[in-house]
């Protein structure tokens, strides 16, 4: 029987095979046998996952064992029509994405993986559950390796971790997604008479916020992870993408015993904006 949870790290939004997304430094040898190398903004954004993973993860953990949640949407897939994959074999994605990942399991107590936007993990999420076969991650009771969404203690707290929220069209509502997650998670403990969650967790939008409201274990905190993707096409068409950099990052909850609390960090890079012209 494994030490009660106390410490998480959670990434996600990694979509690898993207060309934006996030890429080995020393790059990746591609099912046909080419030689895939990463571009300057996929060196950028991997020396941001280096220092999380060699400099951040150490420092907030204290060497203490951690149990690490992969959030959903670790590959790209051929979506939406989109063509800026640098192969559209999903085995290639795949592939990557193992290469990114397998490093952090291995230094990880515990490993999850949760089950992204179907666009990307596959209609059933039947690509990321290859996947996090692969990687060895806890399966569901089930027996599914990558699950819909997760349940967590954390100490006494209770965790809700899930792919989806609701997306950021605007900074004024960034907010708000997050908060309806919590308010509803209460309404519907309350109808069925079932315990609330204490902190939420959530990913798909690329964008790091957080809120909290005064709780049993200090806060009861909802939050949403940073992706590792720079923007792409479809960013262009709304007003956050249109005007706000990108954020890459990743995100810690930890319960304290000696406070009784549960607590949360995170940390965040935004993206430069291209280079000023005149």
């Amino acid at each position: 029987m494994k030490n009660p949870i106390e410490t998480v790290i959670f990434i996600g939004d990694e979509h690898a095979g993207c060309r934006l997304g996030l890429c080995p430094i020393r790059g990746v040898t591609l099912d046909s046998g080419s030689r895939y190398k990463p571009n300057k903004v996929q060196r950028k954004i991997w020396r941001h996952w280096n220092y999380i993973d060699k400099v951040w993860i150490p420092m907030v953990t204290k060497g203490q064992k951690y149990t690490l949640v992969n959030m959903g949407d670790a590959i790209d897939n051929k979506h939406h029509g989109s063509v800026t994959q640098f192969s559209h074999n999903r085995a290639d994605h795949i592939k990557v994405a193992y290469e990114l990942l397998a490093p952090w399991v291995e230094k990880a107590d515990r490993f999850y993986m949760l089950r992204g936007t179907e666009a990307h993990s596959g209609k059933s999420g039947e690509f990321e559950e290859l996947l996090a076969e692969k990687l060895g991650a806890i399966p569901d009771e089930h027996g599914r390796y990558a699950r819909d969404d997760l349940w967590m203690k954390i100490g006494p707290a209770l965790g809700h971790f899930t792919h989806h929220v609701a997306t950021v069209s605007s900074p004024y509502t960034e907010s708000t997604g997050i908060l309806k997650e919590l308010i509803t998670a209460y309404t519907a403990a309350g109808k069925m008479g079932i315990r609330a969650p204490n902190l939420l967790g959530r990913a798909h939008r690329h964008a790091c916020s957080e809120i909290r409201l005064p709780g049993k274990y200090g806060y009861d905190i909802a939050f949403a992870t940073s992706g590792w993707q720079a923007k792409g096409p479809f960013v262009w068409r709304m007003v956050r993408g249109r005007n706000c950099p990108v954020d890459v990052g990743a995100s810690m909850a930890k319960w304290d015993e000696r406070e009784k609390e549960i607590y949360t960090r995170h940390k965040v890079w935004y993206l430069e904006r291209p280079r000023i012209e005149g």
